[in-house]
């Protein structure tokens, strides 16, 4: 892969949020942030969808592995779970088929991930609908108000992510 500039997408919205929230933004500066959170999304979109021609499933599809380089072209990696990520609630231990254990990304999982351990096609398109959210929210963490051990019960009651409150987020998003 090369060098990526830009780092991961998630620093990269986090780091131009005053540019992509639009809080009492102009017309021209809400087209131009709805043209970059829509451009990032659409590219992550079309990785996965070769990822998926290539009968792969991602299983870790978040903003923290996609990165961007200088131009702005988006591609979707996984250099694994870094250290300082194990330290917030939004990851769990569990019992890896070698036995060992591993962490996972609850708040990005789909339900039948969270408690079946299924990973397909679909679960990767839920996890690429909280990374569209994670992106119109400049880098918030998903489902804070739910403690990590609860998301199961939650999501299966039909719990699911407030539209992002960002003039730049459409109605069709």
């Amino acid at each position: 892969m090369p060098f990526m500039s830009n780092g991961c997408v998630l620093e990269f919205v986090k780091h131009h949020k005053d540019e992509l929230l639009c809080i009492n933004a102009t017309a021209p500066q809400v087209i131009s942030a709805k043209k970059t959170l829509l451009n990032i999304c659409h590219q992550i979109s079309k990785g996965m969808e070769y990822l998926a021609m290539q009968k792969f499933v991602h299983r870790d599809l978040a903003a923290r592995n996609c990165m961007i380089d200088r131009n702005g072209e988006i591609k979707v990696a996984d250099f694994g779970l870094t250290e300082d990520m194990y330290g917030t609630n939004y990851f769990r231990r569990r019992k890896s088929v070698t036995g060992s254990e591993e962490k996972v990304p609850l708040r990005w999982m789909a339900a039948e991930s969270i408690e079946k351990d299924i990973y397909t096609e679909a679960t990767d398109v839920w996890s690429f609908g909280v990374t569209v959210w994670e992106i119109f929210t400049c880098g918030r963490i998903p489902y804070t108000g739910i403690p990590a051990m609860g998301l199961l019960k939650e999501l299966q009651r039909g719990q699911r992510l407030e539209r992002p409150d960002n003039e730049a987020c459409l109605d069709e998003v």
